[in-house]
């Protein structure tokens, strides 16, 4: 297996360090990271590519690649966030009407990604495998008082990318207004970038920033709750969710992206759905559902449902089983290309 880096997004050691031994590794703009180059040397079989600036780069190099490698879209929110700010990236139009012609197949996580088909043509071969994650055995005994937890408190945990739009800031004042009011909440950060800076820099009490971990699932086997209050535009299924979920933490979020079908409703629900208010979130819904999950029995419950849900939908090995599916079915097929692209070795 090659795993090609757009870098699209800074590179944490702590995410390369989980990178099993036997993948190739290769960053964009390194020397030797040229994909034409990579997909002779390793005797690539199928291109898949999974995030919009990864789908870029082998746009960009279309007229090198092997012309019948079947290529694969995974959708995870990219697409259809160009719709809404097409200055994000001016190639996007010409490019995406070039992937429609080429890709094998696409494949969408949650059915806000099929809003971008309501622009362009949809393809043929179009279907949807969600997310799965594999049960993590816990590596080191994390204790709470080395965090700075208090033994006593529920402890909250956020884990994402550090922006606003993830909730960061929603979630430092849901803290403060929980302990203002009398009850011991403390609130695990997971992860880097400006948001997390400008918490670190109001120092906040009762919230403790953890940085970028490799060891996420020690982090959640000693919270409470689970998180996620975000108003992100490109959020689809999120699979710190889904590692909470195996875990069997209950949850709190949003309802954006595919987060409804993640939690699920009524007497199978992994935890409380907060709406949205405007472009952000209802923070007394968010605060509504805080309060009820005080209660060590309603916890426990939600938690029960949590990891329930994970074992029937959103284990790995279902993922992957869909995946090996996708990948028999395009192995015999062409990579498709206009008549003016280049014949390449099979």
């Amino acid at each position: 297996m090659v795993l090609f880096n757009a870098v699209s997004q800074p590179t944490h050691a702590a995410v390369l360090s989980k990178l099993d031994v036997g993948v190739a590794y290769y960053e964009a703009g390194a020397a030797d990271a040229h994909l034409d180059e990579i997909v002779r040397r390793h005797d690539v079989d199928i291109i898949h590519s999974s995030i919009w600036w990864a789908d870029k780069t082998v746009d960009e190099y279309r007229d090198k690649l092997p012309a019948q490698i079947p290529w694969i879209i995974s959708m995870h929110g990219c697409h259809e966030t160009f719709i809404q700010h097409p200055q994000i990236d001016g190639t996007f139009p010409e490019r995406m009407q070039r992937m429609l012609t080429r890709a094998s197949a696409w494949v969408y996580t949650a059915e806000k990604n099929l809003a971008i088909f309501d622009s362009y043509p949809r393809p043929e071969t179009l279907l949807r495998i969600p997310n799965g994650m594999r049960t993590e055995p816990i590596g080191t005994t994390l204790r709470r008082a080395d965090l700075g937890l208090r033994e006593d408190a529920l402890v909250l945990c956020l884990a994402s990318r550090a922006i606003a739009s993830k909730g960061w800031g929603e979630a430092v004042d849901l803290t403060a207004t929980l302990n203002a009011q009398g009850h011991k909440v403390d609130l695990m950060l997971i992860g880097e970038g400006p948001a997390a800076d400008a918490v670190r820099a109001d120092a906040p009490a009762h919230v403790h920033l953890m940085g970028q971990v490799a060891n996420l699932q020690d982090y959640l086997a000693i919270a409470d709750i689970g998180l996620l209050p975000s108003y992100f535009v490109g959020e689809s299924l999120p699979l710190v969710l889904i590692e909470m979920m195996a875990k069997g933490l209950p949850l709190i979020a949003t309802d954006i992206g595919e987060i409804a079908s993640i939690l699920g409703e009524g007497d199978e629900a992994a935890g409380i759905l907060v709406p949205l208010e405007g472009e952000g979130v209802d923070r007394a819904a968010l605060e509504r559902a805080a309060t009820r999950m005080l209660d060590p029995g309603v916890r426990a419950a939600f938690g029960a449902q949590s990891h329930a849900r994970y074992d029937a939908q959103f284990t790995l090995e279902r993922m992957v089983n869909r995946y090996e599916t996708l990948y028999s079915d395009v192995g015999a097929l062409r990579w498709k290309h206009p008549e003016t692209h280049r014949e390449g070795p099979g």
